[in-house]
């Protein structure tokens, strides 16, 4: 089973005679219980509504009055030219067909008379929005990753040996977290490094100054007061005048970030493997809160789950850092929650502070800011923390593929137990 096959679609579905809209109405949703069908009678009204909501897929008949189909799929794909388009006709030739491929139709069935046409439409409308949602799955993967590529913090330096002082830019100063800072001593600079790197940080140095060599190495930083940072280091020997190297000029990338998330990344990965071994929900949430915590730090986080009559989001796995700050979790409604808001709209949040929300059911916590991941139909995945404003974009995007991982999983243990 498929995220895909599992989401609603709706349909709109335009016809000038109202009684055959109605009969294709239902059969549509007598065929496959995920359509829900609506109708218009022109193709203006078509257009009118397509402005204020899009619909999942056009079905629309060829021969109107005021706007045939064509016409009708012509206008739609001034603003929407991979909104899935189907043109269901009782009037068949092969001009008909022509014109509708080169206006860019996604689909093209004659009518007929028996139950076996709309059987056919409902396969031509799952196969045709399906399709387009798996085509946005894949750019939006795609997006996340390039989200997740971080481009780091950069400066430079440069080192006069006869001075022994090293000059600063505003980008060096901001990574060493000395921004008045405009030049320190050599012996100071190497303090900088991590106890372990300060050798090599010497010897480079040593180095460039005497073979002339472009040099590249990676140190670790420890900065005052923050924690210890990654630097991509290259350093440039400098001849000004004669043969002798008279100052070393550097470049620095603090990469921390961008190590982070390729660890992050290929963590990730394990726990996508393990989700495909497990054989339950519980399985499956318990995986999922555990590689939030553990992979992208997301230390109080909860899975809820949707109850059978969709009214509530029941808490199945959840960390013990969650449990300390706020105790017994309890459900969440879906009609007037911030998790319930993301379960519906399938878009995920990122609340600055909950307890600026209306709608949140953490009053009177510790909690501040909150990221809330959608799993398609099976639920969300909330994170919060005491911090206001705690979670960002590449939060959210590195969430994102937990949540892909696990709304495949889940689909794959409900597939199996059905």
């Amino acid at each position: 089973m498929t995220l895909v096959s599992e989401q609603q679609i709706q349909v709109l579905h335009v016809d000038d005679e109202p009684s055959l809209t109605d009969l294709t109405a239902t059969f549509l949703e007598r065929e496959d219980d995920k359509f829900t069908v609506e109708t218009a009678n022109s193709g203006n009204e078509v257009l009118e509504r397509v402005d204020s909501h899009l619909p999942d897929c056009i079905v629309s008949d060829y021969n109107m009055p005021g706007m045939d189909g064509l016409e009708l799929l012509q206008g739609v794909r001034e603003n929407n030219p991979d909104l899935p388009f189907i043109l269901f006709t009782g009037k068949g030739s092969e001009e008909v067909a022509s014109e509708a491929i080169s206006a860019d139709v996604t689909d093209y069935l004659q009518k007929g008379t028996g139950s076996e046409t709309y059987e056919l439409l409902t396969n031509r409308i799952r196969n045709a929005v399906n399709t387009r949602r798996e085509a946005e799955r894949a750019d939006r993967q795609e997006e996340l990753m390039r989200l997740t590529e971080f481009a780091g913090n950069t400066g430079g330096f440069e080192f006069d040996r006869e001075s022994g002082r090293v000059l600063l830019t505003v980008g060096a100063r901001r990574i060493i977290e000395r921004p008045n800072l405009t030049e320190i001593p050599v012996e100071e600079a190497i303090e900088l490094f991590h106890p372990d790197d300060r050798e090599e940080v010497q010897q480079a140095l040593e180095k460039g100054f005497e073979a002339g060599d472009k040099l590249r190495d990676t140190w670790r930083l420890h900065p005052g007061g923050s924690d210890e940072r990654l630097l991509d280091v290259t350093i440039t020997p400098v001849v000004e005048s004669g043969e002798q190297v008279t100052k070393l000029r550097g470049a620095v990338n603090d990469i921390t970030e961008k190590k982070t998330r390729e660890r992050q990344l290929t963590e990730l990965n394990r726990a996508t493997q393990a989700l495909l071994e497990a054989e339950t929900r519980q399985e499956v949430a318990d995986i999922g809160v555990e590689a939030a915590s553990d992979i992208l730090n997301f230390k109080a986080n909860a899975i809820h789950i949707s109850e059978a009559d969709d009214t509530q989001l029941v808490p199945v796995a959840q960390t013990d850092d969650l449990n300390s700050l706020i105790g017994n979790i309890q459900p969440l409604p879906v009609t007037d929650s911030i998790a319930g808001r993301v379960y519906r709209d399938g878009e995920p949040a990122v609340i600055a502070d909950v307890q600026q929300d209306s709608d949140s059911h953490n009053t009177g916590t510790d909690l501040a800011g909150h990221l809330y991941l959608p799993l398609a139909d099976h639920g969300v995945l909330i994170a919060g923390s005491e911090k206001r404003a705690a979670f960002d974009q590449q939060d959210t995007a590195l969430g994102e593929l937990l949540a892909g991982s696990l709304i495949a999983a889940l689909n794959r243990v409900e597939h199996e137990q059905t």
